[in-house]
């Protein structure tokens, strides 16, 4: 009987970028206009970590977020689901080369 095995370290966790805690809000841009306040939970160069209650994402869905960052004006990342946690969090992260280095701090409504 053959099976498949996974020879790699036993943590689940294997990302290879550092990831912080965060409490700041992204917010989605919608397609007619709209603007969906998302809470950011997590922070890495690549991705975040967002909260949505109504769970409507799925893997492979892209969306365009508004990012507010540190020092400047919020930027504009488009970002793929990459993965769904429990309670309604949801993994994203950038494409077409964007980052999320200086992501943080407070946005204009």
């Amino acid at each position: 009987m053959h099976t498949k095995r996974f020879w790699g370290p036993s943590n689940p966790d294997r990302r290879g970028e550092e990831r912080r805690a965060a409490s700041f809000y992204v917010v989605e841009l919608g397609s007619d206009g709209s603007r969906y306040l998302r809470r950011t939970l997590n922070v890495s160069s690549r991705g975040l970590v967002l909260e949505n209650r109504l769970a409507t994402e799925r893997p492979g869905c892209v969306m365009e977020l508004e990012v507010p960052r540190q020092e400047s004006g919020p930027m504009r990342v488009r970002a793929e689901v990459v993965h769904l946690l429990a309670r309604g969090l949801y993994a994203v992260r950038a494409v077409d080369g964007q980052t999320f280095d200086d992501a943080g701090g407070a946005i204009r409504l």
